[in-house]
């Protein structure tokens, strides 16, 4: 473990553990380790979620991946925390959701419609999932862009075109041996792609 400041805001962290989400042949596991156990957080660059941050980072060789952490973590405060009792016992609550979190992101993350899991590991005791990073903005963020109709609503077609993309991602998880229920189905959690088309 290791974690290093720099004068931009960003973090240079060297993860613990990290166990990849599909298996790996043992002669590429250096490879693995290589890509994926040394990142650069972009400390400025985060979402909040209910448990937890999502923050952009890079690997040595540029590669951009999506980093959750929960909220309370040592990473980002730079020290060790010194929890009482109770915030330990949240902190364990904490970490058992974000596994189960990372259970099924694997499930869905061959999926399209959903980013693809890397791996789940840890930092200076702290877990943590690694992901594809979407380059985009979310519908919430979004939304004062979209197009609005004479009574300042959005249009029909604006409607109709995220909901049917949304419910075309929802319906790929039916052909799941266990199908799964989104249960954080939000403006924030819903991104518009913007690699190959700008949101304009």
């Amino acid at each position: 473990m290791d974690t290093t400041d720099s004068a931009y805001g960003d973090k240079l962290i060297r993860l613990d553990t990290f166990d990849t989400a599909v298996a790996v042949n043992p002669s590429a596991e250096d490879d693995a380790k290589r890509r994926f156990m040394t990142l650069i957080l972009q400390t400025t660059r985060r979402n909040n979620g209910n448990i937890g941050h999502v923050l952009r980072a890079t690997n040595t060789s540029g590669e951009a991946f999506a980093v959750k952490l929960l909220k309370d973590n040592a990473i980002l405060s730079g020290q060790a925390l010194d929890r009482s009792a109770e915030q330990s016992a949240a902190h364990l609550a904490n970490t058992a959701a974000l596994f189960e979190e990372y259970r099924h992101l694997c499930t869905v993350s061959h999926l399209r419609g959903f980013p693809r899991v890397y791996g789940y590991g840890s930092c200076e005791d702290d877990p943590l999932i690694l992901m594809e990073w979407v380059e985009g903005t979310s519908l919430k963020q979004a939304l004062p862009l979209l197009p609005r109709d004479a009574s300042g609503g959005l249009t029909t077609q604006m409607v109709a075109a995220v909901g049917n993309a949304v419910l075309r991602a929802l319906l790929m998880t039916q052909g799941l041996v266990n199908p799964v229920v989104h249960r954080d189905l939000s403006p924030a959690n819903i991104m518009f792609r913007t690699t190959s088309r700008t949101l304009e």
